[in-house]
């Protein structure tokens, strides 16, 4: 036989779970605080090495000072991100070899892809610090005001890297595709708001 409702309304059974949730934090509330305050981390038995990128982040302090620091290094190599895929498609663009004499070998020739692909490389290197400070983060305070902010700088990353990919895809399919897409402005950067 099933067991009855307590609750017998929707507003009830989420007062209820909030009562419930009340009740846990009153009895583990030191445990919950201690996690977005953790001290300094133990020395180890090689004191003079320097901080490696891959050690682990044991203050929330130190998760939002990575974050800082990588959001500081991508403005320093993509101050706009518009401007800087424009930067990289020119680039790009040059890297073309100059065949004007043949109409054909003109249309065929494509340029330099490493110039994209190290472009999404770097931002990509400077996402994954970011996303290592987001998550050291998130596992101190959960969902709070500092892990909203990281997920801002996240989303931004990302969407920079959006906008490589779309010129590097086109670039593999040919030239003429890229070309097209661009006077027709169907590119993702021509069509992202700064």
């Amino acid at each position: 036989m099933v067991r009855p409702h307590i609750h017998q309304t929707k507003e009830a059974r989420l007062e209820a779970a909030r009562e419930s949730h009340r009740r846990y934090y009153a009895r583990h509330r030191e445990r919950i605080n201690a996690k977005c305050h953790v001290g300094p981390r133990p020395a180890t038995a090689d004191a003079g090495s320097s901080v490696d990128d891959n050690d682990l982040i044991l203050t929330l302090s130190n998760g939002l000072a990575v974050v800082k620091e990588a959001k500081d290094e991508l403005l320093a190599y993509a101050l706009a991100p518009r401007a800087f895929v424009e930067q990289i498609l020119e680039k790009y663009i040059d890297s073309m070899p100059n065949d004007s004499d043949n109409e054909f070998s003109a249309k065929a020739s494509e340029g330099d892809q490493s110039i994209i692909e190290t472009a999404i490389a770097t931002v990509e290197k400077i996402h994954s610090k970011v996303v290592r400070g987001q998550v050291a983060v998130y596992e101190m305070c959960g969902v709070c005001p500092e892990w909203r902010a990281t997920e801002q700088v996240c989303s931004g990353i990302q969407e920079l890297i959006i906008l490589l990919e779309d010129i590097l895809c086109l670039a593999i399919q040919g030239t003429s595709m890229l070309a097209e897409a661009h006077f027709l402005g169907e590119l993702a950067y021509q069509k992202y708001l700064t």
